[in-house]
């Protein structure tokens, strides 16, 4: 017998939960029909039937598929699809960070596999708009060289800004979910370069990848942005052998 959108299928595992069910269901229908952002989903009470469990259940089950931006919800109008949404990861890397399990370096090495291929789509499909955005962004950051929270923020704009630029909204999420993490290590790697002359090198780097991103060289993109988290791994190490030292007994 064909299966209908949605409908769950006897075979399948048992579901952990009449939450997970409701969950499994939403998420088949939406494939099933090739559902977009913005389409309507079936309410509460014709998942309920479907699935023969209450409407509180169903009720849970939305609210947290909306939270992670699978489906939108409002008082008195059934679901709809919802559109790309970011949270999850970042909970993630702040929990890792938080507790222990990972730190700067290995946010660092993260942000360094995606961001150098991310740099070398910039180059390849960037357009207009997002190139005059980038050249505003990186004058901006020239001004406030010496300001580590401003120049973080605006540091953190230009990579969003050539996340943006490689056409794949994927990495403009990706980017964005992990805001306040890279804040954080943006923080630090300043600080680990105080001084004149190597505050100056970064904003140089910064200029690196915008002339090869506007140049449309997708190589000297990438290898811009190696030089660029090479640079800041290795000034977070020294500051982190500088700290070790300071602990030791003299």
């Amino acid at each position: 017998m064909q299966r209908q959108p949605g409908e769950l299928i006897a075979s399948e595992p048992p579901l952990d939960s009449r939450t997970t069910a409701v969950a499994a269901y939403l998420r088949g229908y939406i494939a099933d029909r090739r559902l977009g952002p913005g389409d309507v989903l079936p309410g509460e009470t014709e998942v309920g039937r479907a699935l023969g469990i209450s409407r509180p259940i169903v009720r849970e089950a939305s609210s947290r598929l909306a939270a992670l931006g699978l489906i939108t919800v409002s008082v008195g109008r059934r679901p709809r699809v919802g559109t790309l949404k970011g949270g999850v990861v970042r909970h993630v890397l702040q929990g890792a960070i938080t507790t222990g399990q990972a730190n700067v370096l290995d946010l660092l090495g993260l942000r360094r596999g995606l961001e150098i291929e991310m740099a070398g789509l910039a180059a390849s499909h960037s357009g207009a708009g997002v190139m005059l955005a980038l050249r505003e962004t990186l004058s901006a950051m020239k001004g406030v060289l010496q300001q580590r929270d401003a120049y973080s923020t605006l540091d953190l704009q230009f990579h969003s800004l050539l996340a943006q630029a490689t056409g794949n909204p994927l990495f403009a999420l990706f980017i964005e979910d992990m805001h306040l993490a890279m804040l954080d290590s943006i923080a630090v790697g300043l600080r680990s370069r105080a001084g004149k002359a190597e505050l100056g090198r970064v904003q140089a780097v910064h200029q690196m990848i915008l002339d090869a991103v506007a140049a449309g060289d997708a190589a000297a993109a990438r290898a811009a942005m190696t030089i660029h988290f090479d640079e800041a791994a290795d000034a977070v190490r020294r500051q982190a052998a500088s700290h070790e030292q300071r602990r030791e007994p003299s």
